[in-house]
């Protein structure tokens, strides 16, 4: 489904001149043959500037189909953002931007689950 998702919106911005442009030339071709090959796929319109983030609207769509499938948000104290280290803090669960910190961040975790291989916990 969530590949079905992707290919839909790509179909809908390769079958548009105005959008089309914003794809990849390479990825552009390979977006056409596929829908030479496809004809009657339904396109979906895409609902953002940015490409980047197809492939989360897409999974996005797809966890809708998902029976009893519930979401909220995630309190500030469970996400950790840009630079900032855990530290002691175990109820941290989120990380996102590895570009900066990543090293850190998995040499954390990893700590942590030393610590608690010796102290019998996991």
């Amino acid at each position: 489904m969530f590949l079905s998702y992707a290919f839909r919106f790509l179909a809908g911005m390769g079958r548009d001149p105005q959008t089309r442009e914003k794809l990849w030339p390479d990825f552009a071709r390979v977006v056409m043959v596929d829908l030479f090959e496809q004809p009657d796929v339904a396109d979906l319109p895409f609902p953002s500037s940015n490409l980047w983030i197809l492939d989360q609207i897409a999974l996005w769509l797809t966890m809708g189909h998902v029976p009893n499938f519930t979401h909220g948000r995630l309190s500030r104290d469970h996400v950790l953002q840009g630079g900032e280290q855990n530290g002691n803090c175990p109820t941290k669960v989120v990380h996102h931007y590895f570009g900066v910190d990543k090293t850190a961040f998995l040499a954390a975790l990893s700590q942590q689950a030393a610590m608690k291989l010796s102290a019998g916990q996991a």
